[in-house]
């Protein structure tokens, strides 16, 4: 059996780092996350490597964390309407985000062939 957890390039975090990049504290560090994937690319690796992918879990803190971004932001933007959004429907968006396989990290279960 093979587990694997990887983050994700195909996710929420992803498009707002795009639009704020120096908030990129979290999904790529140069301590671990060096790399980015994508449900297909990882799944291909798994395979390629002689495994039989069984499940693929999309799960994250992409909600979260984009909150922590928003408040902690130079200069302050504590006051954004996407906090309080974010603050009440966040959990309903994060569920939505993981059952489309489109949070910040791909869980990858396999067994080999």
């Amino acid at each position: 059996m093979l587990v694997v957890e990887v983050p994700s390039y195909d996710c929420l975090l992803v498009e707002y780092l795009k639009s704020f990049p120096e908030q990129a504290d979290r999904i790529i560090d140069g301590w671990g996350h060096i790399m980015l994937f994508s449900v297909p690319t990882i799944k291909r690796l798994v395979e390629e490597m002689g495994f039989h992918v069984i499940d693929v879990v999309s799960l994250g803190l992409d909600v979260q964390t984009i909150i922590r971004y928003v408040k902690t932001a130079e200069p302050p933007i504590a006051n954004n309407p996407l906090i309080h959004f974010l603050s009440e429907q966040g959990q309903c968006i994060q569920d939505g985000l993981e059952r489309i396989h489109k949070a910040d990290m791909i869980r990858v279960f396999a067994s080999k062939r």
